[in-house]
């Protein structure tokens, strides 16, 4: 009864042993922390807030409602921030919180972002009459559901890491919360 996955978490996964490839895109792997195995989404060092290439340059506006099960909880740091109600936050917005963690915790600490911004917007361009098909891609947002943790941060101290937080927090559309690893 030695299964690969049973092999897979006989050994430990702590942040410090984890190694994510450099690649320009975040990958969605299996990847391991305090709340075991799942599928999730870590983005790399020099990584496009947005994809490159997908399937389909279009989608369907969809909706952003209801309460995420999996991704609510810390993986990697001790300290976060969670998104309290659902909605949508564009990749100008994720960098401009990047930036701002970055420059708080200037390279004495780690940062982790669990959410990128994979779906595409569109719009019409100003002064154009209705119809003749959709519009081009103008954007890209991340869907964001209630409880989806944003960033990560380690190595820092408890002050210093919430001042960071709450910086980066106003900077998002969408009422947060710091959330501690206890």
């Amino acid at each position: 009864m030695n299964t690969l996955f049973q092999r897979l978490l006989a050994v430990p996964l702590t942040p410090s042993r984890l190694q994510l490839p450099h690649c320009r895109v975040a990958p969605s792997t299996l990847t391991g922390g305090r709340c075991g195995f799942r599928w999730g989404t870590v983005r790399c060092a020099g990584a496009a807030p947005y994809p490159p290439k997908t399937k389909f340059r279009k989608m369907h506006k969809g909706r952003c409602e209801g309460i995420l099960g999996d991704g609510s909880k810390l993986a990697f740091g001790t300290f976060g921030i969670k998104v309290l109600h659902s909605g949508k936050i564009t990749y100008q917005t994720i960098e401009a919180a990047r930036r701002v963690i970055s420059r708080r915790i200037k390279g004495s600490g780690r940062m982790w972002i669990r959410v990128i911004a994979n779906y595409p917007v569109t719009s019409k361009p100003l002064a154009t009459r209705m119809g003749k098909g959709k519009g081009n891609v103008s954007g890209y947002v991340a869907r964001c559901k209630a409880g989806k943790i944003l960033f990560e941060v380690d190595g820092l101290a408890p002050v210093a890491a919430k001042e960071a937080l709450i910086q980066a927090g106003h900077k998002i559309g969408l009422r947060t919360k710091i959330v501690e690893w206890s």
